[in-house]
Formats: structure tokens, C-alpha cells, sequence
């Protein structure tokens, strides 16, 4: 397995019939970059403390 796979793979419901496997990093960075934005929310704020 390298690095950059998931031990065991994500599946995410998209739509109605549709199922997607997201089984790696670049599977995961693919998904979220087509995100629509209005569905998109600021990230949540750091604890204190953390650099």
C-alpha cells in the first residue's frame, strides 16, 4: 500500500445513484477542489496556543 492510500477506501453518495470511492489522498484533494463553493464553509478557528 503506499503512502498516499487510504487502508480501507471512502465512499461518498454525490447523488441519488451515484457513489463515489475516494481510496487516496489525490482521490480526496480531487473531490474537494470540485466542491461547489456555496457549499463551502470558512474553516473552523485554531485552538489557542497552536502556531
Amino acid at each position: 500500500m503506499d503512502a498516499e492510500e487510504f487502508g480501507s477506501p471512502i465512499l461518498v453518495k454525490r447523488a441519488t445513484y451515484i457513489v463515489q470511492e475516494i481510496a487516496s489522498l489525490a482521490d480526496a484533494i480531487d473531490f474537494l477542489s470540485d466542491w461547489p463553493e456555496t457549499k463551502r464553509s470558512d474553516p473552523p478557528d485554531r485552538p489557542s496556543g497552536l502556531l
